[in-house]
């Protein structure tokens, strides 16, 4: 039996003992169902400027095999910084100007880099003169 049937069947015992004790018996039926397993992604560790950044990058689609790029990239836009914002408009991690907000905030880590993924995907590394 596992430690949290124990557990489960301990409490049962004792709420079934403190209702018996104060009122008339009663039948308690008790259904325990398991938790489905969850699988939480793992990213192989990064070193590097902005190492802080790429379990975000790599759950928004990113390639792993990216992140030397992404990360030089990100340092020399923003130092890192998902505030980060300049006179052009461009804003957070990457830079990403506003005719790819569309109405989402990019300062938020997340959407930074899924706006990023978005522009990369179509012109490449050459959006970025960092690059």
């Amino acid at each position: 039996m596992s430690e949290l049937l124990r557990v489960v069947a301990r409490f049962v015992m004792l709420v079934s003992a403190t209702v018996t004790a104060t009122q008339p018996a009663a039948r308690v039926e008790v259904t325990v169902q398991a938790a489905e397993a969850t699988t939480v992604p793992t990213w192989p560790a990064v070193d590097g400027p902005c190492a802080e950044w790429a379990p975000t990058a790599f759950a928004v689609g990113w390639p792993v095999e990216q992140w030397r790029t992404i990360s030089r990239v990100m340092w020399c836009e923003s130092k890192c910084t998902p505030h980060a914002h300049n006179a052009s408009g461009a804003a957070g991690l990457m830079q990403i100007m506003p005719m790819w907000h569309h109405g989402r905030d990019p300062y938020d880590p997340a959407t930074n880099l899924t706006m990023a993924l978005e522009v990369h995907k179509l012109q490449g590394w050459r959006a970025w003169s960092c690059y």
